[in-house]
């Protein structure tokens, strides 16, 4: 597979872009994921709770209460590749929370405010729990939440 990417190119005083073609390497492709993907976990590490961390070390299964809350936070702060993996990772309790909701939504038992109430709340205790209130206002910033 052939990929194209627009780099900049300085020629004198002027800086123009050119189209350059490049084939990946697979390998290299994988170290780099796998090596964001030990970033994100560290990095969530780094904040979260030690409760949370059992899970994310896999010292202890989450409840599906516990999964559910792990996977929003990990949206909300971004860590997206990370966030994949941990739901895979847990893909049981991903079916029942799908199930839960087409039940829901069957049901029409849906209510909004309740959830965005739940959502809330779990991001203000992670909020809370972080170890200073210089590293709550700076993750505020840095991950708009």
């Amino acid at each position: 597979m052939e990929c194209k990417i627009l780099v900049p190119v300085k020629q004198n005083q002027n800086v123009s872009k050119k189209i350059v073609s490049f084939q990946p390497d697979r390998k290299a492709l994988q170290n780099y994921y796998r090596r964001n993907l030990e970033k994100e976990k560290n990095l969530f590490l780094a904040l979260c709770c030690p409760k949370d961390a059992e899970i994310v070390l896999g010292k202890r299964t989450p409840s599906l209460e516990e999964f559910e809350r792990i996977s929003y936070l990990l949206d909300m702060l971004g860590l997206s590749e990370y966030g994949i993996f941990f739901q895979m990772k847990y893909g049981n309790l991903l079916d029942e929370i799908a199930k839960q909701v087409q039940t829901e939504i069957k049901t029409d038992s849906v209510n909004i405010d309740r959830e965005c109430a739940k959502y809330e709340a779990w991001l203000e205790t992670f909020l809370s729990k972080l170890p200073t209130s210089r590293v709550c206002h700076y993750i505020r910033q840095v991950f708009d939440v």
